[in-house]
């Protein structure tokens, strides 16, 4: 709660209200179980008396005025309803939101707030304001240096940090019965542990992955939302965004060769890919008899 007499930023007033009118809108679906009619909200709207000020955050903060306090401002706030088409056209996109922030790209609180008066407020944005104006545009609206800007760009940039196999439940076999077998009762059966991701740096790299592989797990910043497509040794990939980077279908017959991710304007990502030996199959000897 609020002290008396303190101030309180704009944007938690607002969720504040928004919320609290969000619950009696699910109050009614509610009561319309038992009632056939009930009264809802019209109109909303309210009258402040506050006195506005700006925070050393660059955020406008209301302060409420008291009784006697004189030349306090009248702000006049008024609500009104919209549905979820509008919200999808008037807001920025979920994939966006995922975007690495602002702070993540290393950037202090003035050159945040210097991005954000373009209405840039991570790193997806960002780049996409620097391919439509240019970085020297950007900077001079800014106030950012060219170099600082190209700084906070390579750290938001998407990139493949690690790979690692994605496991495969087995298929239940059917079952063979077998004569009883004591086990000691400290004794618990091994648990193989899953594969340890493998570490990739920029550039090309050879990336091994236990044999018979078939999904593999890139993680990285903004692969989830830049990966158009993947091929390995020349052959397309299913591709399937999860949450910090993508899961790529090798298939059955997968080979060794050379894994590429396209990232649309950001490039081409390639490494090479190999398969452990596999020490289940056996060599054919040609001198056994059959």
């Amino acid at each position: 709660m609020t002290a008396p007499g303190a101030g309180f930023p704009v944007e938690d007033f607002l969720e504040a209200i928004t919320n609290q009118l969000d619950r009696t809108q699910d109050s009614l679906r509610l009561k319309s179980v038992n009632r056939p009619l009930t009264y809802a909200i019209r109109d909303f709207s309210m009258e402040l008396k506050v006195f506005v000020e700006l925070g050393t955050d660059g955020r406008v903060v209301f302060r409420p005025s008291a009784a006697d306090d004189t030349g306090a401002s009248v702000v006049n706030i008024g609500f009104t309803t919209v549905n979820r088409t509008m919200i999808d056209e008037n807001t920025v996109s979920l994939s966006a939101v995922r975007s690495p922030t602002l702070d993540e790209l290393g950037l202090d609180d003035q050159e945040r707030r210097q991005l954000e008066k373009l209405g840039v407020r991570n790193a997806e944005q960002l780049d996409q304001l620097k391919r439509t104006t240019g970085e020297n545009t950007v900077a001079r609206y800014s106030g950012l240096p060219v170099d600082r800007l190209r700084q906070a760009l390579s750290h938001g940039r998407p990139r493949v940090r690690s790979v690692q196999a994605v496991p495969v439940a087995p298929v239940p076999a059917t079952p063979v019965p077998v004569p009883p077998v004591a086990v000691p009762p400290d004794t618990e059966a091994p648990v193989a542990p899953p594969a340890s991701p493998v570490a990739v740096a920029d550039g090309p790299e050879i990336v091994r992955v236990p044999p018979r592989t078939r999904r593999i797990r890139l993680a990285g910043p903004r692969l989830d939302e830049t990966t158009q497509r993947a091929r390995l040794a020349g052959r397309p990939l299913g591709v399937r965004p999860v949450e910090g980077g993508v899961e790529l279908d090798l298939g059955a017959d997968a080979q060794p060769g050379d894994l590429e991710l396209d990232l649309g304007e950001h490039g081409v990502v390639s490494m090479s890919l190999e398969f452990d030996p596999d020490d289940d199959v056996v060599p054919s000897d040609p001198w056994r008899t059959p």
